[in-house]
């Protein structure tokens, strides 16, 4: 983009790192009140000499560039006529491309008038400077702007970032703003604000999640062009941040994982693993088992965590189940994509929230779920301090409205069985409350009482495929069958067998519950009579409607 203004001299040495030039003499040196303004002369042409003696036909406003000898070629008295030349002709400035030495009357000289002599910056590394022609190229593009001076700047600016965030060090993302700002002469920086969408210019991703966003306080080709890879080196330090910072939470939250899915046989390899890694185990441990879905047609409390505040939030659950709530197949493919950047934004909000708190917070992902385990000595107001901190995470990720939690929250549990049966709890407590439409709560299970028992017993793989066997001649006949069937059943057993208490339950009439119970009884080919079996069947249905 060609330039509407001239640039100054001031703009030129902003260029640090793309012209490598400081002032030598002049404005800078003199300590004059007017040396900002003296370093705001335009450039209005820009010229290259061999010979200080051809300085004197340089137009008004020109930069003088000197290709030949260094200023130690020359004698005292040449280079003061030289700086008189050029402060009569009213030059813009004067560059030295070679490491020199002013003579103090030269300087002297300079400084008076107010002339800017620049020089080589000592700070630069030699391998990093530019010779005389490269130089006068160089300054010619950026004066004169355009294509070529749009593509030099991006070009300088990346390379030199580039080197800034491979050099590392403690700070790299502010090494790689600042080398920015100087190889596009404004200043740049990084906005925390996120943009709503990763494909915006200078969105910093970390994952699938636009976190920050690279500015640049100047609109032009040359930044237009820079921004986007300036802002993924910016998006791979944060990354690499991230890990350096969580590597150590996320192992043990994959362990964490392991000891809930595996049978028991595993358990003490898995235990020895996590004294290796730390990882408390003998203390208390709250689980949460937080469902992820994709809001749809979210209202204002659409992720409300208090009683009630489910009822705004409709969330789709294509990734899950294949079919959106109004039964339509949509693009299978576009919805795992969807879930899994859901899924991954949330697990980064979780870690960044919740180790902010004070008790210790492992987060881990389980299929299109979320594993929250939080583990301390044990305390009295553990449950209800775990309950905070998971509101507040829920609350956190309210305001982005594409996303619907639904979470679970299992008992204060100790141990290894602890983090297994809180975690057993924890999610029965979230299916049920997904599956009563209760989506965008925090649901608990109760303490004591059937719902605890029942989901040790889901918890264990032996019991959960014994009590689903009892059940298997109803599946056969069909899904919509077998609820039928297995609902008609457990109510009829919460009656004690009554017929008449389970028609009013049903809001059935008593004679088409005997009728159901017959071809029940029959398919499954039990007694209802037999104590033992009449309790196993009763446990199984009671099982299979808390897990549904």
């Amino acid at each position: 983009m060609a330039q509407t203004t001239s640039p100054t001299v001031a703009d030129l040495l902003r260029h640090r790192r793309r012209f490598g030039l400081t002032v030598l003499a002049g404005p800078n040196a003199s300590g004059s009140d007017t040396a900002g303004a003296d370093l705001d002369r335009t450039i209005q042409h820009v010229a290259g000499v061999q010979r200080l003696a051809d300085m004197q036909g340089a137009r008004g406003g020109t930069l003088v560039v000197l290709l030949g000898p260094a200023s130690e070629a020359y004698s005292g008295y040449e280079m003061d006529v030289a700086i008189r030349h050029a402060v009569a002709g009213e030059l813009a400035g004067v560059v030295l491309t070679s490491p020199s030495h002013l003579p103090v009357t030269s300087a002297h000289l300079a400084d008076r008038a107010h002339l800017p002599v620049l020089g080589p910056d000592r700070s630069i590394a030699p391998a990093d400077m530019r010779d005389g022609p490269d130089l006068l190229l160089e300054i010619d593009r950026f004066v004169r702007g355009g294509a070529s001076d749009t593509l030099s700047r991006a070009e300088a600016a990346i390379r030199n970032c580039q080197e800034a965030a491979d050099a590392g060090g403690t700070d790299a993302v502010r090494a790689v703003l600042d080398a920015a700002s100087e190889s596009l002469g404004c200043r740049v920086a990084v906005d925390e604000n996120p943009p709503q969408d990763s494909t915006t210019s200078g969105a910093v991703v970390v994952g699938d999640q636009p976190v920050a966003r690279v500015l640049a306080d100047v609109d032009d080709d040359a930044t237009r062009v820079a921004l986007p890879t300036i802002a993924g080196l910016v998006s791979r330090l944060r990354r690499n941040e991230l890990n350096q910072r969580f590597a150590p939470a996320l192992t043990r939250a994959e362990l964490i994982v392991q000891i809930v899915l595996s049978e028991r046989a595993q358990l003490p390899q898995l235990i020895e693993q996590a004294h290796r890694l730390d990882l408390p185990l003998q203390h208390t441990h709250v689980v949460v088992w937080v469902q992820v879905d994709a809001a749809r047609d979210t209202g204002p409390a659409g992720m409300g965590t208090g009683t009630g505040m489910g009822t705004g939030a409709h969330a789709d659950r294509t990734s899950r189940s294949g079919r959106t709530q109004d039964g339509a197949f949509p693009d299978a493919a576009h919805g795992l994509v969807r879930q899994r950047q859901l899924v991954a934004d949330v697990e980064l909000t979780a870690l960044q929230v919740l180790h902010a708190r004070a008790a210790m917070w492992h987060v881990a992902t389980l299929g299109g779920d979320i594993l929250l385990v939080c583990t301390d000595t044990w305390a009295s107001d553990l449950h209800q301090r775990a309950r905070a901190d998971v509101e507040h995470l829920m609350d956190t990720l309210r305001d982005r409205g594409d996303v619907v939690l639904t979470a679970g929250m299992g008992t204060p549990q100790a141990g290894t069985d602890g983090i297994r049966q809180s975690a057993a709890e924890a999610r029965v407590a979230a299916e049920s409350a997904a599956a009563s439409g209760r989506r965008g709560m925090l649901a608990e299970t109760d303490a004591t009482g059937l719902r605890r028992i029942l989901s040790d017993l889901y918890s264990s793989p032996l019991s959960r495929n014994l009590l689903g066997e009892i059940l298997t001649p109803l599946d056969a006949l069909g899904s919509e069958r077998s609820r039928v069937g297995v609902t008609t059943l457990a109510a009829v057993l919460d009656a004690q067998g009554s017929p008449t208490r389970a028609a009013q339950a049903l809001h059935m009439h008593p004679n088409a519950v005997s009728y159901r119970l017959k071809w029940i009884t029959e398919t499954l080919g039990v007694d209802l009579n037999e104590p033992d079996t009449r309790f196993a069947v009763h446990m199984a249905c009671k099982v299979r409607l808390l897990h549904a």
